[in-house]
């Protein structure tokens, strides 16, 4: 079970309740771990925020990545820094 988390997104805040995370609420930055040395289970970031991010990813353990695609570069880094899935595409390629 996650016992922390930081989200970018109102509903992000309401799923989060449905299965008990305490959040942190941080100021939408392209370096949002800047100045914050917390451990964290679950983390919501896009590819900019991951990029200014990488000197704190060893402080997650998982990171969803949305928003628009990872770059090859850039997913060869994830590996060695924290188990990261790509959500990118669930929402945004959705048509009705």
């Amino acid at each position: 079970m996650f016992t922390n988390a930081i989200y970018r997104r109102k509903n992000d805040v309401c799923q989060s309740g449905c299965i008990g995370l305490d959040l942190d609420f941080v100021v939408p930055s392209s370096f949002p771990m800047e100045n914050n040395d917390t451990c964290y289970d679950f983390v919501a970031m896009v590819p900019l925020q991951v990029q200014g991010s990488l000197s704190k990813l060893n402080n997650i353990k998982k990171l969803i990545v949305g928003g628009a695609k990872l770059s090859s570069s850039l997913k060869l880094l994830l590996e060695k820094k924290c188990e990261t899935y790509e959500t990118y595409g669930m929402t945004e390629t959705v048509t009705i």
